[in-house]
């Protein structure tokens, strides 16, 4: 048989992921971007159709609800 070649760092076994309240909270603060994006997204999908449908009326004055909706965003 072959001597153990093995190094002790390869030797010692792995220990299970601990859930401490350190480790949520940054699986939290790398989560919440994208969980905020997302509701961005869905909201803007669910009142886009209102917004063309108000913009395409003549009769309505879109500017300042739209401005309040988006946040006074320049771009939009």
């Amino acid at each position: 048989m072959a001597p153990d070649t093995r190094s002790e760092a390869e030797a010692t076994p792995v220990e299970p992921v601990r859930y401490t309240r350190g480790f949520v909270a940054f699986l939290g603060v790398m989560v919440l971007p994208a969980v905020v994006a997302l509701g961005v997204v869905l909201g803007a999908a669910a009142v886009a159709d209102e917004v063309h449908a108000a913009e395409d009326d003549p009769a309505q004055d879109v500017a300042a609800w739209k401005e309040s909706l988006v946040g006074i965003c320049p771009i939009h």
